[in-house]
């Protein structure tokens, strides 16, 4: 299961992976001052965990830790409405290689008599 972990009157959140979720929350709530809460649960593969860090990877602190912005609000909101981890990522990959050269392609043609 992946999982979003919120520290309590901070920006950052905790992006994992954990069979169970809450015992994982336990368990970082004792080496962490500050309050933990569980924001979202979505049982989606491990592999998911690695391609949503790439998503979010500009807002990296350290390891699987992130600060919190629109993006990671679109995942939690996602998780949180039962989405599926493919609706969420491609809504925020680049496009393919292709999808650009074909826009380019277009654009030329409405500028060419």
């Amino acid at each position: 299961m992946i999982y979003v972990i919120h520290a309590v009157r901070t920006k950052y959140i905790k992006v994992g992976v954990a069979r169970n979720p809450a015992r994982r929350l336990h368990s970082l709530q004792v080496s962490i001052p500050f309050d933990l809460v569980l924001l979202a649960v979505a049982d989606w593969p491990q592999e998911w965990k690695t391609r949503i860090h790439h998503v979010l990877a500009g807002t990296r602190v350290r390891g699987e830790w992130f600060r919190r912005d629109e993006r990671m609000d679109s995942l939690i909101k996602h998780m949180q409405d039962g989405g599926a981890p493919l609706e969420w990522v491609n809504s925020y990959s680049p496009p393919s290689r292709l999808h650009r050269v074909l826009a380019l392609a277009r654009a030329k043609a409405c500028f060419d008599p």
